[in-house]
């Protein structure tokens, strides 16, 4: 029934759907020469540089699956990992080993805040250097080195130490019934 609604939801939805569509058919192009939202001159310049690039470049052989083995991309794809996984180790663990450490939660949210806030500050003056000098090899060389050689170390130092969720499990503890209000103890465990 399209009175509900629920129906004029999703007649809406679908108006908005078609509309999408065809803003996204009318503004993205297959090529620049096709592309009506950029001037004339724009256009033709970007053309005339595109046929530039194809004239002097060689063409590549073979399938496109053996780029992947390519060892620059084996390389980057490696650097990517590693940075990914010490961001996520960091995002998903560093507020529950600071409260661990038995820390209150304003402590934990202002502890958790700083290598974001050193991050940033950092990410800023790197930018600012690259810009400065034009060049952006060792600046990205530097920065994800400087950051390995710091896990490396911190990791190297006491891996296991007290208060990061990498130790061994403590000992269950006693059951406590002011916890868990009144309920028997039958009914609480596993």
């Amino acid at each position: 029934m399209a009175t509900t609604a629920a129906g004029r939801a999703l007649l809406g939805n679908r108006w908005l759907r078609i509309l999408s569509i065809a803003f996204i058919m009318y503004v993205i192009a297959d090529g620049p020469h096709e592309a009506r939202w950029l001037h004339r001159a724009e256009r033709k310049r970007l053309v005339a540089a595109l046929a530039a690039e194809r004239s002097h470049g060689e063409v590549p052989l073979g399938h496109w699956l053996s780029t992947l083995w390519h060892p620059a991309v084996l390389l980057l794809a490696f650097c990517s990992f590693a940075a990914l996984t010490a961001e996520y180790g960091v995002n998903f663990w560093l507020l529950t080993v600071l409260k661990e450490a038995g820390r209150s939660i304003l402590t934990v949210g202002f502890l958790s805040a700083i290598p974001y806030a050193v991050g940033a500050l950092l990410m800023i003056l790197v930018a600012w250097n690259s810009d400065r000098t034009q060049e952006r090899k060792w600046h990205m060389i530097g920065a994800t080195g400087i950051s390995a050689a710091g896990r490396v170390r911190r990791n190297a130092r006491r891996p296991f130490r007290r208060g990061t969720s990498l130790r061994r499990p403590r000992r269950p503890r006693p059951f406590n019934h002011r916890r868990y209000g009144m309920l028997p103890r039958m009914h609480l465990r596993g």
